[in-house]
């Protein structure tokens, strides 16, 4: 495709949605049509993930404070999800979720405590919840208590 002087190379679909936009600015009705329907539908699949987003992040937090609550209340440790839902903010405006100051999955998790100097980690594994039994079953403080991997009226994982 020539821009000015210039050749660039494009994907093909790249080039015809580039010629649709010219055709679109010089009047062709068709070409506008076509690319208002494309922005539209490409629109509402994001705003329709966005809130599907939201609800399942929203469901998320809910059910770890609630988890969380039941632990303090039973006098047990508190569970460590990830991300905590003291650090996911929702936006109900725009529909976005964020986790800006906290890591966001095991992974980052683990990176983040070897940054704090381990101290979080070590609070974290003398905690009974979070401490696997030798023979691989779930202690009576799990059993009580959020495990790892979640509230047990929770669909979600922290994987």
């Amino acid at each position: 495709m020539r821009e000015g002087d210039r050749v660039i190379e494009l994907p093909a679909i790249q080039a015809v949605f580039r010629a649709m936009g010219v055709s679109a600015m010089k009047g062709n009705r068709f070409a506008q049509r076509t690319l208002a329907e494309l922005v539209r539908t490409v629109e509402q699949e994001d705003q329709a993930l966005r809130i599907e987003n939201l609800d399942a992040m929203l469901t998320y937090k809910m059910a770890w404070e609630k988890e969380i609550e039941r632990c303090k209340s039973l006098g047990l440790p508190d569970p460590d999800p990830v991300p905590h839902p003291k650090d996911i903010f929702l936006d109900f405006r725009t529909g976005e979720t964020k986790c800006p100051r906290a890591p966001c999955d095991k992974r980052r998790k683990a990176e983040w405590d070897l940054r704090l100097g381990g101290a979080a980690m070590k609070r974290r594994m003398k905690s009974p919840t979070l401490q696997p039994n030798t023979n691989g079953q779930r202690t009576n403080a799990q059993r009580k208590c959020g495990s790892a991997t979640g509230p047990s009226n929770s669909a979600f994982s922290t994987s």
